[in-house]
């Protein structure tokens, strides 16, 4: 394949490509790889050293793989219906090109944020810690009161 041609709009916005292309079958496969990845991920994820300060940045990493496999599948179904205008081709690219956008917008708030973060959570607690406590309500004893 000319990788040119997806420069070309009249490539990607054809609105019946056909039904039969190669990597037809290698892209359902590699769309199930990911929804199993995302399911191992996710348990990776909760299972890190600092696993309570990255969950506001990585937590939703797997559930976007889940989508992306999700979306991945349908679109390749519906090029295989050959269904007009949703089949077109311009779907799967901006799907495959959402992924590295999507990755340097959790890896620029990673970088930026992530320390502050932190910090903040460290600090909440040792002050927390000298704070007054909330009094108990005593729980009355109902034979008590017969």
């Amino acid at each position: 394949m000319d990788p040119f041609k997806l420069l070309d709009p009249s490539y990607l916005f054809e609105t019946t490509p056909g039904y039969t292309y190669a990597y037809q079958w290698p892209l359902l496969v590699f769309f199930i790889l990911v929804f199993a990845a995302s399911i191992k991920l996710s348990d990776y994820l909760k299972h890190r050293p600092k696993a309570k300060f990255e969950a506001p940045f990585f937590a939703g990493i797997p559930s976007a793989m889940r989508w992306f496999a999700a979306l991945g599948i349908l679109f390749n179904f519906f090029r295989d219906q050959n269904i007009p205008y949703i089949g077109m081709r311009v779907w799967l690219f901006l799907l495959f090109l959402s992924v590295p956008v999507y990755a340097a917008y959790v890896w620029r708030r990673y970088e930026l944020k992530f320390e502050e973060s932190v910090n903040k959570k460290t600090l909440a607690a040792v002050e927390d810690k000298y704070l007054p406590k909330h009094k108990k309500k005593k729980k009355k004893n109902k034979k008590a009161r017969k």
